[in-house]
């Protein structure tokens, strides 16, 4: 992939996170945090991680960021999304590996 190529998915996956994640992930540093999420397992609500803590803890491993994605563990509930914005989504969550909010 060029790096054109790869700025344009990371700038698509950050306005696909804006829609579709930020009502429960912080997604951009401007971002207030969303209210925590109920766990109902757990009998408590909990505050998702945010997209540069997700970003660092899955630094260099963009295949398992995709795969737990399209598998989430509870509370995250399961996501539907067409491969090239899932592919931009974890360009973007991926580019914020350095990044401390």
């Amino acid at each position: 992939m060029e790096q054109g190529d790869a700025a344009t998915l990371v700038r698509e996956g950050r306005q696909d996170a804006v829609e579709d994640c930020s009502s429960c992930h912080r997604v951009t540093q401007d971002q207030k945090p969303p209210p925590p999420v109920s766990n109902p397992d757990e009998a408590r609500s909990e505050q998702a991680p945010s997209f540069d803590l997700i970003g660092r803890r899955y630094a260099g491993r963009p295949g398992a960021l995709t795969h737990l994605i399209r598998a989430p563990r509870h509370p995250m509930r399961e996501q539907q999304f067409l491969t090239r914005d899932l592919k931009a989504i974890v360009s973007y969550i991926t580019s914020l590996r350095k990044e401390r909010w």
